[in-house]
């Protein structure tokens, strides 16, 4: 199922945050794992095993998933998440379940590196409280992972309100019925913080106008600030500092997007900046591969920067203390002088 197709149903879906689901709502479960997304209905009562084992009722092939990961528990209109011991645990909006808890429709459930929505139908739940700062954090630094290891993309927009006579809570609550279930809301200082998981900048963007028009009623000076995964960096601090200082740049009404920004890399005795979307991926990448005993084949055009890539490599490796020795070979003549001139290049 295309992305643009996903956001319709789910917008058809969405439930309103002031009243419990009716025994008649439809349950679900939106799957995010690896490059793949899906649906999963739920049962209006039973027990549901989630984990690799072949015989889970919703299986999962992420290794990060333990076989036997997690448990819930349905009767009726409530379901309780349990975790069954596993290697990686289980989160709901950034915090480890211990023991059972109660899912609320848009509650977002971490298993390992895959990513469970809950949703209950046209009926709706309880309001759940405004996520903590630090908790927000948390959701986008696992988002971010997914926009490394799987390209995807995720934006941030924090709203200033500006002069207003409505409390912060009361501004939350109006962008409720605004945002996809997959949605995040928090508060960050006397802004508001809003996670764009799946969305790229331009669709950000959309978004971002839509939420200041909900809260012009209630806050007509408010103005936004977005910042988007990867370009603008891949580190939650980071990103949503860039939302923030957009937003307080931005004229009142008005939708701000994060500019263009240098990233400077400090790598003992050498300094790089770094300013391409790309790059930025790829020195996060060298800075997981350092931690491997692997070895690491840096190839690229002259000039392209092997052995900037080849040093970050070895100052966040464990072997930093012993000497760097770097060492530009010509695949195609070293591959002459091993297997023969008739070597093929590459």
């Amino acid at each position: 199922m295309s992305l643009p197709d996903l956001k319709q149903t789910l917008d058809a879906w969405r439930a309103s945050p002031d009243v419990r689901p009716s025994h008649d709502d439809p349950m679900y479960l939106l799957v995010l794992e690896g490059n793949s997304s899906s649906l999963r209905p739920l049962p209006r009562g039973g027990t549901l095993r989630i984990g690799r084992d072949p015989l889970a009722d919703i299986r999962l092939e992420d290794p990060s998933v333990s076989r036997r990961h997690a448990e819930l528990l349905v009767d009726g209109g409530e379901v309780r998440l349990s975790d069954l011991g596993s290697h990686n645990g289980a989160r709901v909006n950034g915090e480890r379940v211990v023991g059972g808890q109660v899912l609320y429709s848009g509650d977002v459930v971490s298993l390992g590196d895959v990513t469970l929505v809950f949703h209950c139908g046209e009926g709706a739940q309880p309001s759940r409280p405004p996520l903590e700062e630090p908790t927000l954090r948390a959701r986008l630094s696992e988002e971010l992972e997914r926009v490394l290891g799987y390209e995807r993309a995720a934006s941030v927009v924090v709203l200033e309100p500006g002069p207003t006579q409505a409390p912060l809570p009361e501004l939350m609550r109006a962008l409720g019925a605004s945002l996809r279930m997959m949605d995040l809301v928090s508060h960050a200082g006397n802004a508001l913080a809003v996670l764009l998981p799946e969305l790229e900048e331009e669709a950000a963007e959309d978004a971002a106008h839509n939420l200041l028009e909900v809260l012009s009623p209630l806050a007509p000076q408010a103005r936004a600030g977005l910042a988007s995964a990867p370009q603008d960096g891949l580190n939650a601090d980071a990103l949503i500092a860039a939302a923030r200082a957009a937003a307080l740049a931005a004229s009142p009404g008005s939708v701000r997007i994060s500019g263009p920004t240098l990233y400077r890399l400090e790598l003992g005795e050498r300094s790089l900046v770094v300013a391409d979307a790309s790059m930025v991926r790829t020195y996060e990448l060298l800075r997981r591969l350092s931690a491997s005993t692997l070895p690491v084949l840096i190839h690229g055009e002259t000039g392209s920067g092997k052995e900037n890539a080849a040093w970050a490599v070895h100052y966040w490796s464990p072997r930093v203390e012993r000497p760097f020795d770097f060492h530009q070979v010509c695949v195609r003549m070293a591959m002459a002088d091993y297997c023969g001139e008739g070597a093929p290049s590459t």
